[in-house]
């Protein structure tokens, strides 16, 4: 996994420095209203962080429940809670590199197609 921000996007080069994000979220609130795919992939991911965090905050809640009712020992209780914590962590950065990744190609392209 590469480590991906909006300064990879190719064309951005071309501005000056200053411009690169005007241009990078200019072209983004362009293709958020006009390109049906490009908004469904951003939305689904925007939705996907919504749902992931929503069931950390939940499930450590219910988990301590039923691990309180079934006699665990602390120890795996905690245990539990860290790797809940490192998976939900790796989601988010996982999945938030092949957003931004999937985001610098596309606008790319429309620097691309408009520069020519």
């Amino acid at each position: 996994m590469k480590f991906v921000t909006y300064t990879a996007t190719a064309g951005l080069d071309r501005l000056p420095e200053r411009e690169r994000f005007r241009a990078w979220r200019s072209t983004h609130k362009r293709l958020m209203h006009q390109d049906p795919e490009y908004r469904r992939r951003v939305m689904r991911f925007r939705s996907a962080i919504f749902w992931m965090t929503a069931l950390y905050c939940i499930v450590p809640s219910l988990a301590s429940s039923v691990l309180r009712i079934a006699s665990w020992p602390l120890g795996l209780s905690v245990a539990a809670f860290v790797a809940l914590t490192v998976g939900f962590i790796v989601f988010i950065v996982y999945a938030s590199f092949r957003t931004q990744e999937f985001q610098n190609e596309r606008i790319g392209r429309e620097l691309d197609g408009h520069d020519a």
